[in-house]
């Protein structure tokens, strides 16, 4: 399989991804009751562990390589607690309230 494909193909399934994960999230928010707060840091944590274990496995001397260097340890941090935390949970704070304009949205989406 070439390069371009392989990246073409990793590039679909990610937005596949996030379509399905958007869709799955405003069910558990409008169903289920769930709260952000909680399936934030849940989605992240089992994300995380998952890819601990793939380089846990692959190469364990890549997977704490960031951490030896005070300066690329601190960036890490912040980029996860105020880049990807942050953003996941703006982006899925919409769907936890519910209005009646989107409702009248996925209303016509049906039709």
């Amino acid at each position: 399989m070439s390069r371009q494909l392989k990246g073409a193909l990793m590039a679909a399934g990610g937005g596949v991804c996030w379509g399905i994960s958007g869709t799955m999230g405003q069910y558990l928010f409008t169903h289920e009751a769930m709260q952000t707060t909680w399936l934030i840091p849940i989605r992240l944590g089992l994300a995380g562990l998952i890819l601990f274990v793939y380089w846990l496995v692959k190469d364990r001397r890549l997977l704490f390589a960031p951490w030896r260097q005070r300066s690329s340890a601190v960036m890490l941090v912040l980029y996860g607690v105020f880049g990807i935390s942050l953003s996941q949970f703006l982006n899925f704070l919409p769907f936890s309230f519910p209005t009646r304009r989107s409702a009248r949205s996925c209303r016509i989406c049906r039709r």
